[in-house]
């Protein structure tokens, strides 16, 4: 993938052009990128591998905290890390060098799903432990999407989830996903070659909605709650046409994808490929009350969903 955001604007236009990922050095501060342009590069304000603001250092430098600064009147600051979606580890490394690989960007999802010819609002890269920090960006319902960095290799699908940014406020700890295209070769073989022959990318390529149904305790880091097993997949009233419930035991972990199993696993997820129109999705059983999210999916792209329960 040239630009995660070809990938992005794709989700609902299918076609349309973007810029070109904001060069660092043009950047007038580490924190807010470019005030006036379209893309603000909002890089971390402090990496992984030197001390932190106070002085401190971490025994292991990934864990220290990045500070999400408070943003300016009608902006927003986003900051979090990206995780991988089969084991739910965080990028990240002895060099850093894959986590730098991969960008993050947003786009306005409501101008988007309406057919409007879209550009990313903001985009910023990673630091060497897959953390970001976009601080006063354009918030707003987005589309939250990670991809290869530009002038890299193709090694990730586009990977994405929407949510509600309001304005005014920091949003601390957003997890957002990354799918090497590797693992979706091995979805596509544990499923029994489902899309296509060994070899080839599956779930990805005709676009697929990865749920994570979320219950109560106990806490599972990076979650508050625990990946709810007993939870099947609900379009309306029936299920979906294709869902694949995960055979994996350990409740972080989406390896083993099957048609075999009616409701969810030890990690609480399903794959669902597929949803060409716009439809409401929710989940029964599992001892939870589970919210509706109406979504559709678009070919070459995975879009996670993390469902809380309430009641649980």
């Amino acid at each position: 993938m040239r630009l995660v955001v070809m990938g992005l604007a794709s989700l609902f236009l299918g076609c349309g052009s973007v810029p070109e990922s904001t060069d660092p050095s043009d950047t007038p501060d580490s924190g807010g990128g470019k005030k006036d342009g379209a893309i603000a590069d909002a890089r971390p304000l402090f990496d992984a591998r030197v001390i932190q603001d106070g002085g401190f250092q971490c025994d292991d430098p990934c864990a220290c905290p990045l500070p999400c600064p408070d943003p300016r009147e009608g902006t927003t600051s986003i900051c979090g890390r990206v995780y991988d979606v089969a084991g739910t580890n965080p990028l990240g490394g002895v060099d850093g060098v894959e986590a730098k690989s991969v960008v993050v960007a947003g786009v306005d999802a409501i101008r988007a799903s309406q057919g409007n010819e879209v550009q990313p609002l903001w985009m910023v890269n990673t630091d060497s432990c897959g953390r970001f920090i976009a601080r006063d960006v354009q918030g707003g319902y987005l589309v939250l999407g990670t991809d290869d960095a530009p002038s890299t290799t193709d090694n990730r699908a586009t990977t994405f989830i929407i949510r509600n940014f309001e304005v005014n406020r920091a949003w601390p700890d957003v997890r957002a996903y990354t799918t090497k295209w590797e693992t979706d070769r091995l979805w596509n073989e544990q499923a029994g070659f489902a899309f296509g022959d060994a070899g080839f990318s599956g779930f990805a390529s005709v676009g697929t909605a990865l749920f994570i149904f979320l219950g109560g305790s106990p806490e599972t880091p990076p979650y508050p709650r625990h990946p709810e097993p007993g939870v099947r997949v609900m379009v309306g009233s029936a299920a979906p046409a294709a869902v694949y419930y995960f055979r994996d035991t350990f409740p972080l972990h989406r390896e083993q994808p099957t048609r075999q199993m009616e409701a969810t696993g030890d990690n609480g997820s399903a794959l669902v490929p597929q949803v060409d129109t716009l439809l409401d999705v929710t989940g029964k059983g599992g001892g939870c009350q589970w919210p509706t999210n109406p979504l559709r999916t678009r070919p070459g792209s995975i879009l996670v969903v993390e469902m809380p329960g309430d009641g649980c």
